[in-house]
């Protein structure tokens, strides 16, 4: 499971320094700071999974991450033309001789965005699982393809983290349900996340073998603070409040009122 290395140097290197906060024009540059090094070194499957991964993010930025009612017709169409472009450099980083578990993320995503059918997306995954069985990232993409706003049924991708999570065993497996409910668990427009359908018992078990085998950052203390709080659990809520500090991540709580609230009803008898 320890693999948010990974996936932190891929993040690092797919996204303009000025992230979260980043403008178009900061996007182009970019891009051609990651097209130079795919000049520079064209045997490197860094380079183009970076290359991919650039891309990925920029069709998101075009898009936004509302519900698809919200998106303009060029930012339809900006979202498909950046994941063809993504698709492109992965298959070419593909026939190089460097393999990565966050290829397979990659295109995973792509499925996503494509729209793959169900057999389609399993194979993708059940694929990727097979090539890395402890980069946690593939459970928490297929998880998402299983949510309603995507491709799945009401309940899926919660009865889909129960039986992998139970497939797995163990630690990790519950160190793996804490990252698949730690995804499904969103704020939907609320002051509070919905954890319906998700064991609390097993979120905080996933998170407490997660801390003692590997360590937790910021952003998890964050997301299990959160989870906490949904759950009026008060004791975790507070110990994890007291771990983050001032240190609140955006994308869990999406404004500072939020989390001041939460921390407040944490500190309260």
């Amino acid at each position: 499971m320890a693999f948010d290395s990974l996936f932190d140097f891929y993040d690092a290197l797919t996204n303009p320094y000025t992230h979260p906060h980043e403008t178009d024009f900061d996007w182009t540059a970019h891009i051609e700071i990651i097209k130079r090094w795919n000049s520079l070194q064209p045997e490197s499957a860094t380079a183009r999974i970076a290359l991919a991964g650039s891309y990925v993010n920029y069709a998101w930025f075009a898009r936004g991450h509302g519900y698809s009612d919200t998106v303009s017709q060029n930012g339809w169409d900006l979202f498909t033309e950046r994941f063809q472009v993504a698709k492109t450099a992965l298959l070419e980083a593909a026939r190089l001789k460097d393999k990565c578990p966050y290829w397979l993320e990659l295109m995973q995503m792509i499925a996503l965005a494509e729209g793959w059918d169900k057999p389609f997306e399993k194979e993708i995954f059940e694929k990727s699982t097979a090539f890395e069985p402890t980069y946690y990232h593939f459970y928490r993409e297929y998880a998402n393809y299983l949510q309603p706003k995507w491709y799945g049924e009401e309940g899926e991708a919660e009865a889909f983290a129960e039986q992998i999570s139970d497939h797995v065993g163990g630690d990790d497996g519950d160190i793996i349900y804490f990252e698949i409910a730690s995804l499904l668990a969103c704020q939907c427009q609320s002051t509070k996340t919905s954890l319906d359908g998700l064991s609390w018992p097993r979120i905080q078990h996933g998170y407490i073998a997660l801390r003692q085998h590997y360590g937790v950052s910021n952003l998890k203390m964050n997301r299990f603070a959160l989870m906490a709080y949904s759950s009026d659990d008060r004791l975790d809520a507070s110990n994890a409040f007291g771990a983050i500090g001032e240190d609140w991540d955006h994308t869990v709580w999406k404004n500072q009122q939020t989390f001041e609230d939460a921390k407040t009803w944490a500190a309260s008898q």
